[in-house]
């Protein structure tokens, strides 16, 4: 009945902002922050967004062929 009870407490405290938040919960959080704020600026700015991506696609492939050179030469 007690555990019950510390259980309502809890889940209510946890409602109103009351009870401290782990550090998990902080970290997911600020991650979630995080991801709404670029995406808003995504929104605001789709062509600017399309260029990163690309040139992260670009930055990719090329760190790719980098690494299948380097391994062609170790062979």
């Amino acid at each position: 009945m007690a555990f019950s009870i510390f259980i309502a407490v809890r889940k209510g405290l946890e409602m109103f902002g009351r009870w401290p938040k782990s550090k998990r919960d902080r970290d997911k959080e600020k991650e979630e922050q995080l991801k709404n704020h670029y995406y808003y600026h995504c929104q605001l700015n789709p062509e600017g967004f399309a260029k990163l991506r690309n040139e992260n696609f670009e930055k990719m492939a090329m760190d790719e062929i980098t690494r299948e050179v380097k391994s062609l030469k170790m062979k």
